[in-house]
């Protein structure tokens, strides 16, 4: 910890509130600094009170730090923690450290450090090596406490307690994330009220200067996160406007700044109105979901690549980007985003503008051909930033598969049609352009292809995509250049040469090949274009209109006029369930009705990430 001259936490804090009387609106943190903190200074208030919190997130080695030295513990804890082949065991107290060791092994640091509690209860106890400041602190001056093996449990809980299914205990216990966020919100992850956020609610109503209500030092804390306070975020070099780096630029671009700005401050106004927002990038998937309703918020100036690391096999991108910008520029270093996300670029398009946007894509959760294969679109998201129905900007996530800081939340915006906030930033993995593609031809039955489907599915065949459609099943082969030629040679089948396989595959991908074309048609007409989530193995259904057949089996495309209750009776039937992809008339709405524990959980989610309910109503489910 540095201390700087003259400069106490207090005082720092008292000097930030009486900044706030540059603060024209509750929208200032956004344009806030510190430039004015030494004329600030010359101010004082007799009546000044803050609370300091300091939350330490964990990640240190407990076993490591306070350690018991009796002798049946020291023996367990050197058993445990010197086992090739990296021996990590601290020496014992009274060890002398070895200068001529590694820099940082238990011998360069020496014996441990013995420490003398109250009641010791019979046992022993010591500090690590490098805790020389704390041991003072715990054994002359007394002012130090240990608190071992606490948690954020609800009653004590004995072993056998715990293993009773109906004694109170925490959600996700043993998840290291979820219980930093208990801490701090009563809650696991993606509990978005904390406590000092909650006390900043009702004390802001009298506080003189409310924007200094809640001050981070850390980022946006969930523990400062309240209804209406928004946090005062710091750092080293004073203010840290929402989103804004200490350039002043969101994501690298000060053009986005301000945008971002634009959207809190309509984001704002529609929470204080109560008024929908229809996010809106490219509005080429308009059609899909429940009626876009309310005023547009357009994110496209949310635009351009962030970073991108080819060697890491990792993109951050703005959500605004043109997805066929983002892709050009993976195709230049021979990567992809593998599970071909649909661009809907040459059906229902005018004038041939632009297509999707990347925030578009995670918000459907719509995937291509290859998604069987290699995974769909919330497999490849790393990471997010969310600006929430409280003008909130969120991250979740990072850019590696490792980081579970926020990881299951931004994968949960996959899918969500926006309903959860306004997607500004993500994070994605790419993969490599397969070296080999070859695709084949067969002619089968509906019965026959899945069938033969099912069983290439279980060898080590490279399988990376399949459609079925009026007695011809495609396959596409992909990877390895003699796991290719080895597959074809087993399957057997016509070689479709390669210009017209790859236009084939990216119709069917963008929905623009002759059987979506002629759906469309049809959708003209009255009909519905359905998509079906079915078992692979689920036998052809018998419904009337055209099918198409998907993902080994899995997905499966009608066209009919066959009644809503029909659809989703048959999907039912099989283990599966119906959306109502296309259509004029979604009366009878767009996906199938959710069970109860998993409708609760939507609507739990909707009210912690937008609880005014402003964002896209109605897009994925009906009233929320």
């Amino acid at each position: 910890m540095h201390h700087f001259k003259n400069q106490s936490r207090r005082l720092f804090l008292r000097q930030a509130s009486a900044m706030s009387a540059l603060v024209g609106s509750a929208a200032a943190p956004f344009a806030l600094n510190l430039a004015a903190l030494g004329s600030a200074a010359a101010q004082s208030q007799s009546d000044y009170r803050a609370l300091v919190c300091l939350f330490f997130f964990g990640g240190n080695d407990s076993f490591n730090m306070v350690l018991p030295t009796d002798a049946a513990s020291w023996s367990a804890y050197q058993t445990t923690r010197n086992q090739a082949p990296d021996p990590i065991a601290l020496r014992a107290v009274g060890t002398l450290a070895d200068g001529m060791a590694a820099v940082a092994s238990p011998a360069r640091l020496g014996g441990v450090l013995p420490i003398t509690p109250i009641n010791a209860q019979g046992r022993a106890y010591a500090l690590h090596p490098l805790l020389a400041s704390l041991q003072t602190l715990f054994n002359t001056d007394r002012r130090l406490a240990v608190l071992p093996n606490i948690g954020p449990l609800i009653l004590p809980t004995s072993k056998a307690q715990y293993a009773t299914a109906n004694h109170p205990r925490p959600a996700r216990l043993f998840s290291h994330n979820d219980q930093q966020n208990t801490w701090q919100a009563l809650g696991p992850e993606g509990t978005t009220l904390g406590w000092g956020g909650r006390m900043g609610d009702m004390f802001a109503a009298q506080n003189a200067r409310p924007a200094f209500t809640a001050i981070s030092a850390t980022g946006n804390a969930v523990w400062l996160a309240g209804d209406q306070v928004r946090q005062y975020q710091v750092n080293t070099t004073g203010a840290v406007p929402l989103g804004v780096n200490s350039a002043g630029t969101l994501f690298g671009s000060a053009d986005v700044g301000a945008a971002l700005q634009r959207l809190v401050g309509q984001v704002q106004a529609a929470r204080a109105a109560r008024t929908p927002l229809d996010i809106r990038g490219g509005s080429t998937k308009a059609f899909y979901g429940g009626e876009p309703v309310g005023d547009a918020l357009d994110v496209t100036p949310l635009a351009g690549i962030t970073s991108y690391e080819p060697s890491e096999l990792v993109v951050t991108v703005r959500c605004g980007t043109l997805l066929a910008e983002l892709e050009a520029v993976l195709a230049e270093k021979g990567q992809c985003l593998p599970f071909e996300p649909p661009r809907f670029d040459a059906v229902g398009r005018p004038g041939g503008t632009a297509g999707g946007t990347v925030g578009g894509m995670v918000a459907a959760g719509l995937s291509g051909p290859a998604r069987a294969a290699v995974g769909s679109v919330r497999d490849y998201v790393l990471g997010a930033a969310l600006l929430n129905g409280r003008a909130e900007l969120l991250n979740f996530g990072g850019t590696v598969m490792k980081n579970v800081a926020g990881y299951d939340v931004s994968r949960v915006l996959a899918g969500s049609m926006g309903i959860f906030g306004v997607l500004c930033e993500v994070s994605l993995k790419v993969l490599p352009v397969a070296p080999a593609c070859v695709t084949v031809r067969l002619q089968l039955d509906a019965a026959s292809a899945i069938k033969r489907l099912n069983e290439w599915g279980g060898q080590p065949l490279p399988l990376n995509a399949s459609a079925w459609w009026d007695g011809m099943l495609v396959l596409r082969l992909s990877g390895a250049a003699a796991a290719v030629k080895a597959a074809q040679d087993r399957i057997g089948g016509e070689l479709v040469d390669a210009p017209a396989a790859q236009a084939f595959w990216q119709g069917l991908r963008d929905h623009s090949d002759e059987f979506f074309v002629g759906a469309a048609r049809a959708v003209q007409g009255g009909a519905g274009l359905w998509r079906l989530s079915v078992p692979a193995t689920a036998a052809p259904l018998k419904l009337s209109g055209e099918q198409l057949l998907e993902w080994g089996g899995a997905q499966r495309w009608i066209c009919t006029s066959a009644p809503a209750a029909t659809l989703r009776d048959a999907a039912a039937d099989v283990g599966g369930h119906a959306v109502l992809f296309r259509a004029r008339d979604k009366s009878a709405g767009t996906f199938a009705p959710l069970k109860p524990p998993l409708d609760r959980i939507h609507r739990e989610l909707k009210l912690a990430f937008d609880p005014s309910g402003i964002f896209n109503p109605g897009r994925l489910i009906s009233g929320l």
